[in-house]
């Protein structure tokens, strides 16, 4: 406790889960665009709300899940109080210990019972997410008039990119669910390259990546380059 802890070596904090990649350098872009500070109260991330009906709560997806300094002290606190004794039983919507494989949950009535503290989403200014929770190609197609409100798009403020194929941001904060860590190593070559580094492959579009993505020229090389120009824009890559 007190000022020589973890808690005092950084303003911001990401839990991330093992497939998720991360852009460190947008996370400070994304918080100092908004004017935010670590002394202020933020939970933010991909913002869900299918357990507003059971839970009462928005909850953050865990592929990852940001939180200021002043959060990361009140989640702290908020679970040191906790009770232990039903450790061994699922969550019930109060924050206690729990045997369970929904964290976000737990997090989330914690921060709000506790503190008042509410999940917000991070989202771009057209409403673009910042976190994707699937395969970018995938998530890239989607469409909510088409998909209906199921639990992705459910109570979520609605946009055009919703249903234009452009509702990943450009700035983006971390990729989600990558099982094979050899996916890392490759949107590293493609958002960070090294001088001497070279993409292997060649679309037959002529499209030079890092691997055969899936719906390379359709839709994940035009999502890159949107990444690239963006981030050189700001200087937050490496120029290729």
């Amino acid at each position: 406790d007190g000022a020589g802890s973890d808690a005092f070596r950084a303003e911001w904090f990401v839990k991330i889960d093992s497939d998720t990649w991360f852009f460190p350098e947008n996370v400070d872009h994304y918080v100092t665009s908004r004017n935010w500070t670590h002394d202020e109260q933020h939970y933010f991330g991909h913002v869900l709300n299918h357990r507003k009906g059971d839970r009462g709560v928005s909850i953050v997806a865990g592929a990852a899940v940001f939180f200021s300094r002043a959060t990361v002290l009140t989640a702290a606190e908020a679970f040191e109080k906790m009770p232990l004794d039903k450790g061994h039983l699922e969550e019930d919507g109060t924050c206690r210990d729990s045997y369970t494989g929904t964290e976000e949950v737990v997090t989330a009535v914690c921060l709000k019972t506790q503190a008042g503290v509410v999940a917000e989403p991070a989202i771009d200014s057209q409403g673009r997410e910042e976190v994707s929770l699937y395969e970018i190609w995938d998530i890239l197609s989607y469409n909510r008039t088409d998909q209906g409100e199921w639990w992705f798009w459910q109570d979520k403020t609605r946009f055009p990119c919703h249903d234009d194929g452009d509702c990943l941001a450009h700035l983006p904060l971390a990729f989600h669910h990558y099982k094979d860590p050899s996916w890392f190593y490759d949107f590293e070559l493609e958002f960070y390259p090294k001088e001497n580094d070279r993409k292997p492959y060649r679309s037959r579009n002529g499209k030079v990546a890092a691997r055969k993505w899936p719906y390379l020229d359709e839709r994940v090389y035009p999502y890159f380059e949107r990444i690239r120009a963006a981030m050189k824009a700001r200087d937050l890559s490496v120029p290729v």
